[in-house]
């Protein structure tokens, strides 16, 4: 067999190149496996030693990666375009193999690991090599296009159009649902973030956008049948988490997640839709409405991406509403002060109980100290000149308090 010359640049059907393979099981993550990196949710994706009993499985069963790709790892290998050769190109370097006739005695390239393959095989840079005349039933093929982008051909997720209550303007716009066949979000949580935490495995979308250094844009997740609480993210090209939030009144099952960042640099960003499963709302599986509004007229305090403005705290707050056990009931009041003291206020039993202590603050978590015994760490979620609203980091309950 003799391949084409330029057989990269003809129009139609042929094997994926080495590069390609890579890229397409990949999704655009940059760990070791297109999930992330832990070992634990390798059996809902890959079709490997541990779980295949060395068969192959029809394609679909297990949960596709962030492009909607199957069994990109595992289940079975599949042939690359290239030889194999002992000095290996760079990944990026996805060029034409100069040696265009498969010799039936020459090893060729192959991706994906199978399904008698050990967990160190299964991850996303992971290669090997056989003859072509191999007919062994770990091996297989995926087809890839080569199609002509002349003249120049721009794809439009959404035509802008104006918003009807920011003033701004609406670059995306999408209706869709998280289901079974989703993938599970793995996030970069260096701090151990509880909300990140539960968020963890859930299933979630990702789509892929182009946005310049300055650019302030609002990202609307809504539950669209009330179905999930949703939460929605923004990572990088390289999937470092920029920023995310949750929702913040699930009890009332007021289901629309908002965050608004300035971007940092020119390039392309992914916007996660995921949810949080709770015990007022424990579905991962429901319809959900995205949008995206380049604005320069919102709040900063609907978003924990810009910077908490710890003036904001100074002064008499009252209980209004918690779902967290240890916080005094509605009405008690709680004085924070510049110099960092802080005095809590409740009245029980038609008696008056005031209790002062010291409190601090470090990016959104609120740390109060009243005697030796008893601290209280909070996170905060939202913080204006009129509302402040606190959650432990190590269980669930928020609680809501008004500017007096």
């Amino acid at each position: 067999m003799r391949l084409r010359e330029n057989y990269l640049s003809l129009q139609g059907y042929r094997l994926p190149t080495e590069a390609e393979m890579e890229y397409a099981i990949r999704a655009g993550a940059v760990t070791s496996r297109f999930f992330g990196e832990t070992e634990d949710l390798l059996p809902k994706y890959s079709w490997y030693m541990k779980n295949s009993q060395q068969l192959t499985w029809p394609v679909g069963i297990l949960k596709p990666n962030d492009f909607g790709l199957f069994d990109v790892q595992g289940n079975v290998f599949n042939w690359c375009q290239e030889r194999w050769r002992t000095t290996s190109r760079a990944a990026s370097d996805d060029k034409e193999d100069l040696a265009l006739d498969v010799e039936p005695k020459r090893d060729r390239k192959i991706r994906g690991a199978g399904f008698s393959s050990r967990v160190p095989q299964v991850r996303s840079a992971y290669g090997s090599f056989l003859e072509p005349g191999n007919d062994n039933n770990h091996l297989g093929i995926r087809v890839a296009r080569t199609i002509s982008l002349d003249p120049l051909t721009t794809l439009t997720l959404t035509s802008p159009k104006k918003a009807h209550d920011q003033g701004g303007t609406i670059v995306f716009d999408k209706k869709d649902s998280l289901t079974e066949k989703d993938s599970g979000w793995i996030p970069n949580n260096p701090q151990g973030d509880r909300v990140l935490k539960n968020v963890s495995g859930n299933p979630h979308k990702v789509y892929t956008l182009k946005l310049m250094k300055g650019d302030k844009i609002l990202i609307r997740l809504k539950s669209a049948d009330k179905k999930i609480d949703p939460v929605v993210a923004l990572e990088d090209s390289r999937n470092n988490l920029i920023a995310y939030n949750d929702d913040e009144d699930n009890e009332n099952k007021i289901l629309d997640s908002r965050l608004v960042v300035t971007i940092p640099e020119d390039g392309e960003y992914r916007i996660i839709a995921t949810c949080f499963s709770h015990v007022v709302i424990p579905n991962k599986h429901g319809a959900f409405h995205l949008t995206v509004e380049k604005t320069s007229t919102i709040s900063p305090a609907d978003t924990r991406a810009e910077p908490l403005d710890k003036a904001k705290l100074v002064g008499t707050w009252e209980f209004v509403k918690s779902t967290d056990k240890k916080s005094p009931p509605p009405g008690s009041t709680v004085e924070f002060t510049k110099d960092g003291m802080v005095k809590v206020s409740t009245k029980a039993a038609k008696q008056s109980i005031t209790i002062e202590g010291t409190y601090t603050v470090d990016g959104d978590t609120l740390k109060i100290e009243i005697g030796k015994d008893d601290t209280r760490t909070m996170r905060i979620i939202r913080l204006t000149d009129k509302e402040l609203v606190t959650e432990p980091p190590d269980e669930t309950g928020t609680t809501e308090l008004r500017k007096k």
